[in-house]
């Protein structure tokens, strides 16, 4: 259900530890900000990490050729289960297009019904949704994911649609109603959504009345 999105290694250790999560989302910008010099290595030490689990890895050319040497270095030199990120542009559906038959791809920044159906007809396994920032643009993503599950139900069934730049619990509720599969958080928010305040009252009170009664912290001293 949840995947964390950041390229940052202490980070996603950190939030390994705690949550169970199916897999770690990366983008050009993401790297940008934690990366050094060698984004092949570092993009390796988020996979030895994530050891077992599915990583996204987004293409940052923009020309088809290049898309194409990137995505075949990204596949040599990144372990698997690797998804390609690649974004639902002309260049974009043609690369999914060449890469559908040995490639787990996932088209990235859509934001419209027939872009959506464009990619999975090019070979596109998920669908990205940036979900807080079409609601921002004044779109409706709660409509488009209702939309686009009922064309994946009937027409291309094991197709996902994750919703990603989430901030807000309401509206992680809401898409997820609608029907999407996946959700994409940053590490900075996923604590968040799963944090409650009556839950930590509840917990310290039924410590403090154990405690009192019994002398002691703990069930075993």
């Amino acid at each position: 259900m949840y995947l964390i999105d950041s390229a940052d290694p202490k980070a996603i250790r950190s939030i390994e530890k705690t949550y169970n999560i199916l897999g770690v989302t990366t983008n050009p910008s993401l790297l940008a900000k934690a990366s050094q010099n060698d984004v092949l290595a570092h993009l390796k030490t988020i996979r030895e990490i994530t050891e077992g689990k599915r990583l996204y890895i987004q293409i940052t050319a923009l020309d088809y050729e290049t898309m194409f040497k990137e995505a075949s270095r990204l596949k040599l030199e990144i372990d698997a289960p690797l998804t390609i990120k690649i974004p639902a542009t002309e260049a974009g559906y043609r690369l999914m297009k060449t890469l559908r038959h040995d490639t787990d791809i996932a088209a990235t920044a859509v934001s419209s019904f027939h872009q959506a159906l464009m990619a999975m007809s090019c070979g596109a396994g998920t669908i990205i949704i940036y979900i807080e920032r079409l609601i921002k643009s004044g779109q409706n993503p709660v409509t488009l994911i209702k939309n686009l599950r009922q064309i994946i139900d009937r027409d291309y069934p094991g197709t996902i649609i994750m919703a990603a730049s989430l901030q807000s619990k309401t509206n992680a509720a809401d898409v997820l109603r609608a029907g999407a599969h996946r959700l994409t958080l940053k590490p900075e928010v996923m604590p968040k959504f799963f944090k409650s305040k009556f839950t930590d009252e509840n917990t310290e009170n039924f410590a403090k009345d154990f405690k009192k009664t019994f002398r002691k912290k703990t069930i075993i001293g």
